[in-house]
C-alpha cells in the first residue's frame, strides 16, 4: 500500500512538472554570442568576404571599440535582423557616463544620425532619441550593468538590422563580459521548482485526482495518506 500511495504522488507530480516544462518550451529562446566572423564586407552579396578585422572586446579588459570596425563602413556588417534582442554586459565603466554604442544601418558614406528620429538615417545610441526608443539600461557599480538593445522595434521602424561596430559613448572605456544575440523572448528569471514545492498542500484520492479541501474519506497530501 505504501508503494502505491508513492507511486500515486510521483505520478500526480509528473503529469504537473509536464504540464509546465510544456508551457516552458512553447518560448523557446536561442542565444548566440556576436562572434568576429558575423561581420562582412557585403561589396558582393552573393560572395560575401570575411571583414572581420575591426575591433573585438577582450573578456576583463577595458576598451573603447569593443566590437567591429571603427571607420563604420557602409559595406562592412553583421546582419543581426534575425534576431530580437542584442544583449551587452558590462562589469566596471572608466567613467560613470560610459555605455555600449552600436551604430546600426549605415547605407551609404558618411550618413549620420540626427539629434531627431530620422528612420531615413542611422541608428547612433550616442543620440538621446535612439536610447530611449531601443535602448534599456539594468544595474549598478556593486553588480555590473546590462544593457539591452530592442531590435525588434530598430526592424519596425527600418526593415533590417545592420550592425556595423558598437563603440562606447561619452569616449570612455569599459569592460565587456558578453555580448549575445537573443532570438524569442527575453529571459524572465522563472525559478526551478522542486515537485514537492509544486503539490504542497494538494489533495489526491486514491485514483490520483485532485479534490477539494472539503473531500471526505480517505486522501493523500504531501506524500501522506489521512481520513477526513
Amino acid at each position: 500500500m505504501k508503494k502505491f500511495f508513492t507511486y500515486l504522488f510521483a505520478s500526480a507530480a509528473f503529469c504537473m512538472i509536464g504540464t509546465v516544462n510544456a508551457m516552458a518550451q512553447d518560448d523557446e529562446v536561442v542565444e548566440d554570442d556576436l562572434l568576429p566572423d558575423m561581420f562582412m564586407n557585403w561589396t558582393d552579396p552573393e560572395n560575401p568576404t570575411d571583414a572581420s578585422g575591426g575591433c573585438a572586446y577582450v573578456v576583463g579588459e577595458q576598451t573603447g571599440m569593443p566590437y567591429g570596425d571603427g571607420n563604420v563602413a557602409e559595406f562592412l556588417y553583421a546582419d543581426i535582423s534575425d534576431y530580437n534582442y542584442l544583449v551587452v554586459t558590462v562589469s566596471s565603466k572608466a567613467a560613470d557616463h560610459a555605455f555600449p554604442r552600436p551604430f546600426i544601418n549605415r547605407t551609404e558614406p558618411g550618413q549620420q544620425a540626427t539629434d531627431a528620429f530620422d528612420a531615413s538615417l542611422p541608428v547612433d545610441f550616442n543620440k538621446d532619441w535612439a536610447k530611449e526608443r531601443y535602448m534599456t539600461e539594468e544595474g549598478d557599480a556593486d553588480n555590473g550593468w546590462t544593457y539591452t538593445f530592442d531590435l525588434n522595434k530598430i526592424k519596425e521602424d527600418y526593415g533590417f538590422v545592420h550592425l556595423h561596430c558598437i563603440k562606447v559613448g561619452g569616449w570612455s572605456e569599459l569592460t565587456v563580459d558578453a555580448m549575445t544575440l537573443v532570438k524569442g523572448s527575453l529571459p524572465t528569471g522563472v525559478e526551478k521548482v522542486s515537485v514537492k514545492e509544486v503539490l504542497a498542500g494538494q489533495r489526491f484520492n486514491v485514483a490520483g485526482q485532485k479534490v477539494g479541501n472539503n473531500a471526505k474519506g480517505l486522501y493523500i497530501m504531501n506524500g501522506k495518506k489521512y481520513i477526513k
